[in-house]
């Protein structure tokens, strides 16, 4: 199977009313997973997956400011959180059905979050539509182990 080469966007969970995204770069880097997966403690690594499915069975829709907020109204770009551990997000505008992306992942260190991730999230959301926009953004999916490109499919 031929390597990704282009920047992309991986199904990682899709309902009829809601499908969650995660952000691939050029190299085929799922940057939220691989962050994911490199939480060591174990536990902790099964409180943001718990976190992430809650999430998709809301649909994308929950209340509690100590598991998701805003990070940047004007840029609607969110949070999910599960200390330390927070995943910048952002629906995408005009999904059909709710549509948001995971764009990466990082741990929280003090009080405020660091702008040069919140620059990170708003870069990548600005670069995937669009890309959108262009109809050149591939959306992939996982068969036996490797990422293929979904064929006929716009967000």
């Amino acid at each position: 199977m031929e390597p990704i080469k282009k920047t992309g966007v991986f199904e990682f969970w899709a309902s009829d009313q809601f499908i969650l995204y995660t952000y691939m770069n050029a190299r085929g880097d799922n940057l939220p997973l691989e962050y994911i997966e490199s939480i060591n403690d174990e536990s902790k690594k099964a409180q943001v997956y718990k976190l992430l499915e809650f999430f998709c069975q809301k649909s994308g829709v929950i209340v509690n400011e100590e598991k998701f907020r805003s990070l940047d109204s004007k840029e609607k770009i969110e949070e999910l959180k599960s200390k330390p551990y927070r995943l910048p997000c952002f629906q995408f505008p005009g999904g059909k059905p709710k549509s948001y992306v995971l764009t990466h992942g990082f741990k929280k260190q003090g009080q405020k979050t660091p702008r040069k991730e919140i620059e990170k999230a708003i870069r990548i959301k600005k670069e995937l539509i669009e890309l959108n926009n262009k109809g050149e953004l591939k959306i992939y999916i996982r068969v036996k182990n490797e990422f293929v490109e979904r064929q006929n499919r716009r967000i």
